[in-house]
């Protein structure tokens, strides 16, 4: 993993309760150093600004020396591994620092800030998997955070139901009191390729079913595009 740096919790060697606590807690610390270290070097000078992603997931996994005889590294392999990979990607896609996956989050929610993103289809998984933004612990959240965070998971269940209406409502009031978060922006942009996803699929059942069935895939094509 060029460029990345793995951390796990709760091996044998070191088991550790409350282990998917531990590393949302020691994400967010890292972003919260990364500021203090910005603010300094833009006193300095010089230096390029460093993008930090995070992505943690939760789950067994095959632990231990690993490799050949001539190089051999203690580390972790397996499905959740890649998950965990594949979520750094989704935070950066997002502009945002850390993401969590659906295991985690269940385990931490009581204990930080948890923004519903998406339902998200990972290659080589059969179903999407939830995915969160950790924002911040919940001792210091605002009220702002607390009603986003719930209205957020609100929309997770209108987005299940194609209800993009209502998702829509929420990211655009929201759009409106802070419009330096990424996440509603995000989902708008969604909703609309969902909404539009949709309509294209009902337009082509409909003009295949109320035409000849000989029309050709070609004539199909040029329907829906005078259509739209």
């Amino acid at each position: 993993m060029e460029g990345t740096v793995m951390a796990f919790w709760n091996d044998k060697s070191f088991e550790c309760a409350n282990h998917e606590i531990y590393a949302c807690r020691a994400a967010l610390e890292i972003i919260e150093q990364l500021k203090t270290m910005e603010t300094l070097w833009k006193t300095r000078g010089g230096y390029p600004k460093l993008h930090v992603h995070v992505g943690i997931n939760s789950g067994e996994m095959f632990c231990g020396c690993m490799g050949s005889l001539s190089r051999v590294s203690y580390t972790v392999i397996g499905d959740n591994v890649n998950v965990a990979s594949r979520l750094q990607h989704v935070a950066e896609h997002i502009s945002w620092h850390i993401v969590i996956g659906s295991h985690t989050y269940h385990v931490v929610r009581p204990h930080f800030v948890c923004l519903f993103v998406d339902f998200i289809k990972l290659k080589g998984k059969k179903r999407p998997i939830l995915v969160y933004a950790l924002k911040c612990f919940s001792k210091e959240a605002s009220e702002l955070d607390r009603k986003l965070e719930k209205d957020l998971d609100a929309s997770k269940h209108y987005l299940a139901k194609g209800e993009y209406y209502h998702v829509r409502q929420v990211c655009e009031k929201f759009i409106e009191i802070d419009e330096k978060c990424p996440i509603p922006r995000y989902l708008l942009n969604r909703v609309s390729v969902a909404k539009a996803e949709t309509e294209e699929r009902v337009l082509s059942i409909w003009i295949i079913s109320s035409r000849s069935d000989s029309l050709s895939s070609s004539s199909i094509a040029s329907q829906l595009e005078v259509i739209k």
